[in-house]
């Protein structure tokens, strides 16, 4: 299992690119761009460069949206990135609802969004699909294919990837009940499509930091744990009647100019609401070194292929380090119980 980590989307491409190297450095196996055209430049342009500056590093979209783009006007942008870095692209596809809305466009239902990835991997695979009574083939494609890797959320996602994406980025959590849930429903779609459930590949993405402690790790994550609790639905069945009142206030009482700022008013909106602990176990892989260590080393063994690690907006490269560090950037599964993590 490798870890991913990237700059924030937000940086200036001098920033990004400079913590490219930095990531490579330490030894990540991935890092990523942000797909949203009015947050920053074009992701693809820039992980082109970053495809010329690296030898090593996965380089993938986290996350493009198709609406309402042609699906080969997708394919060819990662391919071209897939050309320069010999191999090393991977597309990162999703709904995207918000950034569609951003852009004036609507969201993908389930069944667009399945009708774009099936689309995108054919293209992408050399194969003429047709598309809106008009046959589109990239021909001038020369290698294997980069993977496409589907973020999802809730189950209908989770299945979809597991029917027709190569694999699938699970957003809805990084540890516990809910993720080994969202894991089985990716896996048992795969085997109802006839798909062998070992060849998808598994992502998560978790919040990050390390510390001495448990006070010191947490306190650098808390703005970024609020925005995870924003967006969560207050029907979420993994919710104990007791937290549903106070996430609800969480929603209420969110400050925006605050959202995912270190030391602002969300920060200690969730410690009043006593939800840290709560989306700290289901979002962040948080602790000391050895309890980072054994957070990572439980996903290695649930056969998780990628751990993409964000931190707190202004002190992610301090989070990169001290996690390459004091943590470790690669883990091995267990291979019995990575067996038996298969169902």
């Amino acid at each position: 299992m490798i870890l991913g980590t990237a700059a924030h989307p937000f940086r200036p491409f001098e920033d990004w690119i400079r913590v490219v190297h930095l990531v490579e450095e330490l030894g990540y196996g991935m890092t990523c761009q942000s797909a949203n055209p009015l947050s920053r430049g074009d992701a693809y342009v820039e992980l082109g460069v970053a495809a010329r500056e690296t030898k090593h590093l996965l380089l993938a979209t986290t996350v493009a949206v198709p609406a309402p783009a042609n699906p080969a006007v997708m394919a060819a942008s990662i391919a071209t990135v897939n050309q320069i870095s010999d191999g090393r692209a991977v597309l990162g596809m999703g709904r995207g609802t918000a950034t569609a809305r951003m852009i004036g466009e609507r969201g993908l239902t389930t069944a667009g969004l399945e009708e774009h990835v099936t689309a995108v991997r054919a293209l992408l695979a050399g194969h003429e699909v047709d598309w809106h009574e008009t046959p589109l083939r990239l021909g001038w494609l020369d290698r294997e294919p980069p993977p496409v890797i589907l973020a999802a959320y809730g189950p209908k996602t989770l299945r979809m990837a597991g029917r027709c994406a190569d694999g699938v980025l699970i957003a809805s959590a990084v540890r516990g009940r809910v993720l080994r849930e969202a894991i089985r429903t990716v896996r048992t779609a795969a085997r109802e499509a006839g798909r062998d459930p070992a060849e998808l590949a598994i992502w998560v993405m978790g919040r990050a930091s390390v510390g001495d402690d448990a006070d010191e790790s947490l306190g650098d994550l808390k703005a970024i744990l609020a925005g995870a609790g924003r967006q969560l639905d207050e029907r979420d069945p993994d919710l104990g009647e007791d937290l549903r009142p106070a996430l609800a206030e969480l929603k209420n009482r969110y400050v925006e100019a605050d959202h995912v700022v270190p030391g602002g008013a969300n920060d200690a909106l969730i410690d009043e609401l006593g939800l840290v602990d709560y989306l700290a176990g289901r979002f962040a892989i948080t602790g000391t070194p050895k309890e980072c260590r054994d957070q990572l080393q439980e996903l290695a063994d649930l056969g998780v292929d990628c751990v993409f690690l964000n931190g707190a907006m202004r002190n992610e490269e301090r989070m990169i380090v001290s996690m390459a560090d004091r943590v470790g950037v690669s883990f091995q599964a267990k291979a019995d119980l990575a067996e038996s993590a298969t169902p």
